[in-house]
């Protein structure tokens, strides 16, 4: 889990993509490409990538995140909780 942390971290790109699909139950791929404003090979990749690391699965409606995803989401929301102290 602190790979994963960490990867985002540092890619603001995979950490934007990531944040859009954890605000909605299933996102498509059409709703990130317009929201994220990335180039299509961009988006793929972040997406390749994120699904290698166990954190978004594709769903019916196109992408969702895993239960490893919604256990990131929770860390990272208690890090910015702690930032902000």
């Amino acid at each position: 889990m602190v790979e994963e942390l960490q990867w985002l971290d540092r890619n603001k790109n995979a950490e934007l993509v990531f944040r859009l699909i954890s605000e909605e139950e299933e996102v498509t791929p059409l709703q990130l490409l317009q929201a994220s404003k990335l180039e299509c090979w961009l988006l793929k990749h972040i997406l390749d990538r994120l699904q290698k690391e166990g954190l978004v699965r594709r769903s019916q409606a196109g992408f969702a995140l895993t239960e490893k995803g919604r256990n990131l989401k929770e860390k990272l929301k208690t890090t910015l909780e702690l930032k902000k102290v």
